[in-house]
């Protein structure tokens, strides 16, 4: 059976449930209770009982530069926007005015959006992102990267398909090395070590030198994108929390000394509402392409599912994805071209091409474009290059 393009309504049910009597009895009390969410919604980092962000605002404050100057929390978190949506600092606090652009080609910006891209907190769907932002005229894009927003509240980075690269190397100590160190031979170079999967400072180094074609941060640099990201972290009212549950969690979370027991039972539920790593899944390899007698395109896979493209829905999703790269001055050429070697286009899709120190196509994996929408992209490509 062909799969036609569907984006219908997003019905997700909110339950909280516990084992523990008393936290059971807590959640039902809030029935005769009518307290609301204060503005300031409070982090999970606070809430799960974390020291991220407070350990990071310690280094920060330490961070002593050449001209014997410190800087506060919101000067760093401003660079670190600088780098992520520019790739340098126009005013940096050390080096030359601009700083050195991170990568000749890429940015941060790139393939990472900053803001929330799901829905459903704790499912990386392509199909409902996109529905998101139709509805919503959110500024996000459908990019090969996981977005930056609640980066600092995942536990492993890299991962699935990813997993690849955590043979990577990143800098050992304080000064980065000019060029990616590695490895050769499965040995990192002087100076570097094999990168930590479950390190975000790790993830961000690779990112820099490996995947943006660019070079390490600067041990500044790097601190100012952390910044940044803990300002995009996950907070209360993202969790999709009735207001009288969010109420009650916030106030026994945030208390001084909130009973153990039932202080675990709330942050196990918290925990259940957000993803803990960017999936990445391999969309498979496609097993023939053809045009039915109307005209469109019908894509079957390896597992014997098959898709029918929808031109006008992959000319919007084309805006939201490839033509953030192709027919820019990064990659000049337009994915047009793709389209008449159509097993060329899949395999770009699925694998992208060869990463070199210069600019190169990164793969999408399922989470990030679904099977229909490459269909529905493919259609609307092959009625453009006529």
């Amino acid at each position: 059976m062909v799969k036609q393009p569907y984006y219908g309504k997003i019905h997700r049910q909110i339950s909280l449930q516990h084992p523990l009597k008393s936290l059971l009895l807590g959640l039902t009390m809030l029935v005769f209770a009518t307290p609301t969410l204060a503005a300031d919604s409070p982090g999970l980092d606070r809430l799960m009982d974390g020291q991220g962000r407070a350990n990071h605002q310690n280094r920060i404050e330490k961070l002593v530069f050449e001209n014997g100057k410190t800087y506060t929390w919101k000067d760093f978190s401003g660079w670190g926007k600088e780098i992520f949506l520019n790739g340098s600092v126009k005013r940096p606090p050390t080096g030359a005015r601009p700083s050195e652009p991170i990568s000749k080609y890429f940015k941060c910006i790139t393939c990472h959006n900053y803001e929330r891209e799901d829905p459903d907190p704790t499912n990386q769907d392509p199909e409902a992102r996109f529905e998101w932002i139709e509805k919503t005229s959110q500024e996000i894009f459908l990019l090969q990267g996981a977005t930056m927003w609640g980066v600092v509240n995942r536990e492993t980075f890299y991962a699935d398909y990813y997993g690849i690269y955590h043979h990577l190397c990143v800098p050992e100590g304080k000064k980065p090395p000019s060029t990616p160190c590695g490895p050769l031979l499965k040995v990192c170079g002087p100076g570097c070590r094999t990168m930590d999967p479950a390190s975000l400072e790790d993830a961000i180094q690779v990112c820099s030198a490996y995947c943006s074609a660019g070079r390490y941060l600067e041990q500044w640099e790097l601190y100012a994108l952390l910044a940044f990201f803990w300002d995009q972290e996950i907070r209360l009212k993202d969790l999709d929390l009735s207001p009288e549950q969010a109420a009650h969690v916030k106030e026994v979370l945030t208390s001084h000394s909130p009973d153990p027991q039932y202080a675990k039972g709330l942050r196990g539920l918290l925990a259940g509402r957000y993803a803990k790593k960017a999936d990445h899944t391999f969309r498979g390899n496609f097993n023939s392409t053809r045009y039915t007698s109307g005209g469109s395109i019908v894509v079957e896979y390896e597992d014997g599912s098959k898709y029918a493209g929808d031109a006008g829905i992959g000319e919007r999703l084309w805006r939201l994805s490839c033509a953030r790269c192709h027919g820019t001055k990064n990659l000049p050429q337009k994915a047009t071209h793709f389209t008449r070697d159509l097993g060329k286009f899949h395999k770009m899709l699925a694998k992208g091409t060869r990463h070199r120190s210069k600019p190169y196509m990164p793969n999408f994996t399922l989470e990030r474009l679904s099977r229909q929408q490459a269909a529905d992209i493919l259609l609307y490509l092959r009625q453009i290059a006529r």
